[in-house]
C-alpha cells in the first residue's frame, strides 16, 4: 500500500528549494541555471525530493485534467452550430456571456445588442486574455444581417443568424 502523506506545504518546499539554489550559487559562482539546478538536486535530501516529486506530479496531472476538460467543454460549445465561421468563433466564447452586473445570456439566445454589452463588459476588465473574446464577438456581430440587429420584433438571436447563414431559415 502506498503512502501519500505530505508533511510540508508547497510554500515550505519552495523555501527549501530556494535555499538549496542559493547554496549552489555560493558554491558554484558563475554557473549556469541548469548546472545550479543539478547541484541543488544532488545536495537535496531524499525525503525532500520525494515530497517535491509528489507535489509536481499532482500539479502536472491536475493541469492535464484541466486541459482535457477545457477541450471537452469547447467541443460541446461548438457542436451545435451549423455555419462554419460561427462554429469557429463560438469556440472562443463562453456558453453564457455576461451582459451586465450579474446578468448572463446563453450564447445561442444572444442578440446583437447583447454582444455590444458583452464587449463593454470585457473592455471594463481590460485583461489581455479578453482580446481574443472581443475579436470573436466583433466578428460574430459582423455576420448579423443589417436590418435585424435590434432586440425584440426585428432582432435575431445568434442561433437564428446561424440557421440563416447555413441556409436553413429565410
Amino acid at each position: 500500500m502506498r503512502r501519500t502523506v505530505v508533511s510540508r506545504s508547497v510554500a515550505d518546499l519552495e523555501e527549501i528549494a530556494g535555499g538549496l539554489l542559493e547554496n549552489a550559487g555560493v558554491l558554484y559562482p558563475g554557473a549556469t541555471g541548469h548546472l545550479l539546478a543539478q547541484r541543488a538536486i544532488e545536495d537535496a535530501e531524499p525525503d525532500f525530493l520525494s515530497e517535491l516529486d509528489g507535489v509536481l506530479r499532482m500539479r502536472y496531472f491536475t493541469a492535464v485534467l484541466r486541459r482535457i476538460r477545457k477541450e471537452a467543454k469547447r467541443e460541446k460549445n461548438t457542436s451545435g452550430w451549423l455555419f462554419g465561421p460561427i462554429r469557429e468563433l463560438a469556440a472562443d466564447l463562453p456558453a453564457k456571456i455576461p451582459v451586465g452586473k450579474g446578468l448572463t445570456v446563453d450564447l445561442d439566445e444572444a442578440y446583437y445588442t447583447d454582444f455590444k454589452l458583452y464587449i463593454i463588459e470585457l473592455n471594463r476588465k481590460s485583461e489581455i486574455r479578453n482580446r481574443k473574446r472581443v475579436a470573436a464577438a466583433k466578428k460574430l456581430m459582423a455576420l448579423w444581417p443589417a436590418r435585424s440587429r435590434g432586440r425584440g420584433g426585428a432582432g435575431l438571436t445568434l442561433a437564428q443568424v446561424d440557421a440563416k447563414k447555413a441556409g436553413f431559415a429565410e
